[in-house]
Protein backbone atom coordinates (compact mmCIF):
# COMPACT_ATOMS: atom_id res chain seq x y z
CA UNK A 1 0.00 0.00 0.00
CA UNK A 2 2.96 2.36 0.48
CA UNK A 3 4.14 1.62 -2.47
CA UNK A 4 0.52 2.29 -3.97
CA UNK A 5 0.28 5.86 -2.51
CA UNK A 6 3.73 7.21 -3.82
CA UNK A 7 2.97 5.90 -7.14
CA UNK A 8 -0.76 6.71 -7.72
CA UNK A 9 -0.39 10.15 -7.11
CA UNK A 10 2.91 10.59 -9.56
CA UNK A 11 0.81 8.82 -12.51
CA UNK A 12 -2.55 10.49 -11.99
CA UNK A 13 -0.66 13.78 -11.86
CA UNK A 14 1.46 13.21 -14.99
CA UNK A 15 -1.52 11.95 -16.67
CA UNK A 16 -3.73 15.09 -16.22
CA UNK A 17 -0.48 17.10 -17.27
CA UNK A 18 -0.67 15.54 -20.03
CA UNK A 19 -4.33 15.86 -20.64
CA UNK A 20 -5.07 19.57 -19.59
CA UNK A 21 -2.61 21.81 -20.48
CA UNK A 22 -3.52 25.54 -20.77
CA UNK A 23 -3.54 27.41 -23.77
CA UNK A 24 -4.87 30.95 -25.02
CA UNK A 25 -7.62 30.13 -27.68
CA UNK A 26 -8.28 32.60 -30.29
CA UNK A 27 -10.07 32.54 -33.81
CA UNK A 28 -8.14 31.89 -36.61
CA UNK A 29 -9.42 31.64 -40.46
CA UNK A 30 -12.01 28.49 -40.00
CA UNK A 31 -9.81 27.26 -36.90
CA UNK A 32 -8.42 28.38 -33.47
CA UNK A 33 -5.15 28.74 -32.52
CA UNK A 34 -3.59 27.45 -29.49
CA UNK A 35 -1.01 29.41 -27.26
CA UNK A 36 0.43 29.97 -24.17
CA UNK A 37 -0.36 33.36 -22.72
CA UNK A 38 1.92 34.72 -20.55
CA UNK A 39 1.51 37.48 -17.74
CA UNK A 40 3.97 38.43 -15.40
CA UNK A 41 2.46 37.66 -11.70
CA UNK A 42 -0.50 35.92 -12.75
CA UNK A 43 -0.89 32.85 -10.34
CA UNK A 44 -3.22 29.76 -11.31
CA UNK A 45 -4.75 26.89 -8.80
CA UNK A 46 -6.22 24.25 -9.20
CA UNK A 47 -7.57 21.09 -6.63
CA UNK A 48 -7.18 18.04 -8.29
CA UNK A 49 -9.48 15.42 -6.88
CA UNK A 50 -9.48 11.20 -7.47
CA UNK A 51 -11.13 8.12 -6.57
CA UNK A 52 -9.17 4.70 -7.55
CA UNK A 53 -10.40 1.47 -7.19
CA UNK A 54 -8.10 -0.96 -5.80
CA UNK A 55 -6.89 -4.51 -6.90
CA UNK A 56 -7.84 -5.38 -2.88
CA UNK A 57 -11.50 -4.59 -3.33
CA UNK A 58 -12.00 -0.63 -2.41
CA UNK A 59 -11.23 2.50 -3.20
CA UNK A 60 -7.98 4.79 -2.38
CA UNK A 61 -9.34 8.67 -2.59
CA UNK A 62 -6.78 11.02 -3.52
CA UNK A 63 -6.46 14.56 -3.61
CA UNK A 64 -3.99 17.67 -4.30
CA UNK A 65 -3.69 21.25 -5.17
CA UNK A 66 -1.50 22.26 -7.36
CA UNK A 67 -0.23 26.26 -9.03
CA UNK A 68 1.95 27.84 -11.40
CA UNK A 69 3.17 31.02 -10.77
CA UNK A 70 4.79 33.41 -13.96
CA UNK A 71 7.56 34.57 -12.58
CA UNK A 72 9.00 36.56 -15.74
CA UNK A 73 8.52 36.66 -19.55
CA UNK A 74 11.40 37.63 -22.03
CA UNK A 75 11.06 37.17 -25.65
CA UNK A 76 7.96 35.13 -25.69
CA UNK A 77 9.38 32.74 -23.12
CA UNK A 78 8.53 32.98 -19.64
CA UNK A 79 9.51 31.62 -16.55
CA UNK A 80 7.11 29.44 -14.33
CA UNK A 81 7.10 27.99 -10.66
CA UNK A 82 5.10 25.12 -10.37
CA UNK A 83 3.95 24.19 -6.92
CA UNK A 84 2.57 20.25 -6.77
CA UNK A 85 1.00 19.01 -3.61
CA UNK A 86 1.35 17.70 -0.75
CA UNK A 87 -1.16 15.03 -2.40
CA UNK A 88 -3.50 14.17 0.64
CA UNK A 89 -4.42 9.84 0.13
CA UNK A 90 -6.83 8.37 2.49
CA UNK A 91 -6.58 11.42 4.30
CA UNK A 92 -3.26 11.43 5.11
CA UNK A 93 -0.58 14.16 3.25
CA UNK A 94 2.36 12.44 1.93
CA UNK A 95 5.17 14.63 1.77
CA UNK A 96 5.97 18.35 1.33
CA UNK A 97 4.99 20.27 -2.04
CA UNK A 98 7.17 19.83 -4.86
CA UNK A 99 8.35 23.65 -6.33
CA UNK A 100 10.14 23.40 -9.58
CA UNK A 101 10.64 26.33 -12.40
CA UNK A 102 10.38 25.54 -15.89
CA UNK A 103 11.11 27.91 -18.86
CA UNK A 104 8.30 28.00 -21.51
CA UNK A 105 8.15 29.17 -24.92
CA UNK A 106 4.29 30.11 -26.34
CA UNK A 107 3.87 27.02 -27.69
CA UNK A 108 4.18 25.04 -24.57
CA UNK A 109 7.33 23.84 -25.25
CA UNK A 110 9.77 22.87 -22.13
CA UNK A 111 12.99 24.79 -23.07
CA UNK A 112 15.02 25.36 -20.01
CA UNK A 113 14.98 23.86 -16.37
CA UNK A 114 14.44 19.91 -15.59
CA UNK A 115 11.10 18.58 -15.38
CA UNK A 116 10.19 15.42 -13.31
CA UNK A 117 7.24 12.96 -13.36
CA UNK A 118 5.26 15.39 -11.39
CA UNK A 119 4.90 18.48 -14.32
CA UNK A 120 5.12 18.03 -18.00
CA UNK A 121 3.88 20.38 -20.78
CA UNK A 122 2.75 19.20 -24.02
CA UNK A 123 3.22 21.71 -27.05
CA UNK A 124 0.97 22.54 -29.58
CA UNK A 125 0.73 22.30 -32.95
CA UNK A 126 1.76 25.63 -35.73
CA UNK A 127 -1.55 26.15 -37.38
CA UNK A 128 -4.75 26.64 -36.18
CA UNK A 129 -6.76 23.63 -35.45
CA UNK A 130 -10.81 23.26 -36.97
CA UNK A 131 -13.72 21.47 -35.02
CA UNK A 132 -12.65 18.03 -35.06
CA UNK A 133 -9.56 18.83 -35.69
CA UNK A 134 -6.67 17.32 -33.81
CA UNK A 135 -3.44 17.11 -32.86
CA UNK A 136 -0.81 15.03 -30.45
CA UNK A 137 2.76 15.75 -28.40
CA UNK A 138 4.51 13.57 -26.15
CA UNK A 139 5.99 14.08 -22.63
CA UNK A 140 8.66 12.19 -20.32
CA UNK A 141 7.01 8.95 -18.90
CA UNK A 142 6.50 8.26 -15.51
CA UNK A 143 10.32 8.37 -13.48
CA UNK A 144 8.56 7.05 -10.03
CA UNK A 145 9.66 3.54 -10.84
CA UNK A 146 12.93 3.81 -12.36
CA UNK A 147 13.68 6.18 -15.64
CA UNK A 148 12.58 6.13 -19.32
CA UNK A 149 9.61 5.91 -21.03
CA UNK A 150 7.17 8.38 -22.30
CA UNK A 151 3.61 9.80 -22.63
CA UNK A 152 1.80 10.49 -25.84
CA UNK A 153 -1.38 12.55 -26.03
CA UNK A 154 -3.94 13.03 -28.46
CA UNK A 155 -6.43 16.12 -28.23
CA UNK A 156 -9.95 16.73 -30.23
CA UNK A 157 -11.44 20.47 -30.87
CA UNK A 158 -14.82 18.94 -30.57
CA UNK A 159 -16.43 22.52 -29.98
CA UNK A 160 -17.13 25.73 -29.47
CA UNK A 161 -19.98 27.04 -27.78
CA UNK A 162 -21.47 29.37 -25.22
CA UNK A 163 -21.82 28.25 -21.07
CA UNK A 164 -23.64 30.42 -18.91
CA UNK A 165 -21.23 33.89 -19.82
CA UNK A 166 -18.77 32.03 -21.12
CA UNK A 167 -17.24 31.14 -24.20
CA UNK A 168 -16.08 27.56 -24.00
CA UNK A 169 -13.42 25.22 -25.96
CA UNK A 170 -14.42 21.94 -25.41
CA UNK A 171 -11.25 19.60 -25.96
CA UNK A 172 -11.52 15.71 -25.41
CA UNK A 173 -8.04 13.96 -24.77
CA UNK A 174 -6.82 10.34 -24.86
CA UNK A 175 -3.16 9.92 -23.34
CA UNK A 176 -1.36 6.31 -23.47
CA UNK A 177 2.35 5.22 -22.51
CA UNK A 178 4.30 4.20 -19.92
CA UNK A 179 7.99 3.49 -18.73
CA UNK A 180 9.29 1.09 -16.22
CA UNK A 181 7.06 -1.83 -16.44
CA UNK A 182 4.32 0.25 -15.93
CA UNK A 183 1.60 1.72 -18.16
CA UNK A 184 -1.02 4.85 -18.47
CA UNK A 185 -3.97 5.10 -20.29
CA UNK A 186 -6.88 7.56 -20.25
CA UNK A 187 -9.39 9.48 -21.79
CA UNK A 188 -11.26 12.63 -20.82
CA UNK A 189 -12.84 16.09 -21.98
CA UNK A 190 -11.82 19.54 -20.65
CA UNK A 191 -13.56 22.81 -21.01
CA UNK A 192 -11.43 25.55 -21.71
CA UNK A 193 -12.57 29.57 -21.40
CA UNK A 194 -11.58 31.42 -24.63
CA UNK A 195 -10.70 34.69 -23.04
CA UNK A 196 -7.54 32.71 -21.79
CA UNK A 197 -7.66 29.28 -22.24
CA UNK A 198 -7.74 28.81 -18.26
CA UNK A 199 -9.28 25.16 -17.42
CA UNK A 200 -13.18 25.76 -16.41
CA UNK A 201 -13.65 21.98 -15.49
CA UNK A 202 -12.05 18.79 -16.75
CA UNK A 203 -13.00 15.13 -15.98
CA UNK A 204 -10.51 11.80 -16.88
CA UNK A 205 -10.69 8.17 -16.66
CA UNK A 206 -7.46 6.71 -16.47
CA UNK A 207 -6.28 3.06 -15.93
CA UNK A 208 -3.03 2.46 -14.66
CA UNK A 209 -0.92 -0.81 -14.98
CA UNK A 210 1.68 -1.50 -12.80
CA UNK A 211 3.82 -4.74 -12.46
CA UNK A 212 3.15 -7.83 -9.94
CA UNK A 213 5.43 -7.85 -6.98
CA UNK A 214 7.45 -11.29 -7.00
CA UNK A 215 6.29 -12.03 -10.81
CA UNK A 216 2.63 -12.39 -9.84
CA UNK A 217 -0.12 -11.01 -12.03
CA UNK A 218 0.18 -7.36 -12.69
CA UNK A 219 -2.12 -4.55 -10.69
CA UNK A 220 -4.76 -2.85 -12.87
CA UNK A 221 -6.18 0.58 -11.35
CA UNK A 222 -8.54 2.32 -12.91
CA UNK A 223 -8.89 6.00 -11.64
CA UNK A 224 -11.69 9.01 -12.26
CA UNK A 225 -10.41 12.46 -11.92
CA UNK A 226 -12.07 16.06 -11.70
CA UNK A 227 -9.88 18.91 -11.72
CA UNK A 228 -11.14 22.23 -10.93
CA UNK A 229 -9.52 25.82 -10.82
CA UNK A 230 -10.13 27.31 -7.56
Amino acid sequence: MKTLRKVVPAALLLGFSATAALPQISKSGNGYLFRMKFTKGVISKYQMTATTSLPTGGSMPFSTPFSQKVLSVANGVATVEFTVGPPVVNGQAQGKPTIQTLKLDSKGKIVGGSASQQVSNITFPDKPVGIGGTWSGEMAGPGQMGAGGKLTATYKLVAVKKVGNLDIAVVSSTVKGGGSGMTITGSGESMLRLSDGSLQSSNIKMTVTMPGQNGGKPMKLNSTVTVKRV
